[in-house]
């Protein structure tokens, strides 16, 4: 990370964004390399300072961040993002798919009850789709109750995963 951080200052202005930062910079629990976790530490610390130098890090958990870098100040502002609120729902399948179909079937009052109800994020909602598109579904992706065992399957799955390794759920 040292090395992404001086190519910014020397290319300022620059905006770094690293996805999944969670992966990438470690912990103290062993989770990851702790010298991921101290170097990241200290090339933000000189990072931060610059003029014209911006960083955006993600996660999807940042119970997984260590605390150090979750630390008041390290970042100027935190977003969260929570669950997709329902009226988004047939826009982000609009721009996922074409299928008018396939479209149809999340106007279906059920479907939209049960994405609110596991609290569907956009991430769930484009893996579904793609999950749809598998040529098993090929004869019957366009029907409600098929949508709905599909959705109930995949948060099923993800949540049994979770639970394993004594997480929160959230996608």
């Amino acid at each position: 990370m040292s090395i992404v951080f001086e190519y910014a200052e020397i290319f300022r202005p620059a905006l770094v964004c690293i996805d999944d930062i969670d992966l990438i910079v470690g912990s103290r629990d062993g989770r990851l390399d702790r010298v991921d976790l101290s170097s990241a530490l200290q090339a933000l610390n000189g990072f931060v300072t610059g003029e014209e130098t911006y960083f955006i890090a993600t996660t999807n958990d940042r119970t997984l961040l260590d605390f150090a870098l979750k630390r008041p100040g390290r970042f100027d502002l935190i977003v969260e993002f929570s669950s997709l609120e329902p009226e988004f729902y047939l826009s982000l399948v609009r721009r996922e798919t074409g299928d008018e179909n396939i479209i149809r079937l999340f106007t279906d009052k059920r479907v939209v009850k049960k994405l609110r109800d596991i609290q569907a994020t956009g991430a769930f909602i484009v893996s579904l789709l793609r999950y749809l598109r598998r040529p098993r579904f090929d004869d019957r992706r366009h029907d409600v109750e098929t949508l709905l065992s599909v959705i109930e399957i995949l948060y099923n799955s993800f949540k049994a995963e979770i639970q394993t390794q004594n997480q929160k759920i959230g996608f």
